[in-house]
């Protein structure tokens, strides 16, 4: 989304994911603090997590997902 408003690149003072997606990116570059070894973003939810995200036409969405 910030390529597509042009900005022209990120400071992160943290961690940042998807570095393999991240470093193909010639014209956008990004620092940060350090990065995460994770893959993309979950897609599936984890004991004890009320939100999951999800795919949905390139976007991401959360689905709500109740305990009983």
């Amino acid at each position: 989304m910030a390529r597509r408003k042009r900005v022209a690149g990120l400071i992160v003072n943290g961690a940042v994911q998807d570095i393999d997606t991240i470093t193909g990116w010639d014209d956008f570059p990004v620092l940060c603090a350090r990065q995460r070894g994770q893959g993309p973003a979950i897609e599936r939810a984890w004991p004890g997590q009320r939100h999951r995200l999800r795919r949905r036409r390139g976007k991401a969405w959360r689905h709500h997902t109740w305990r009983r």
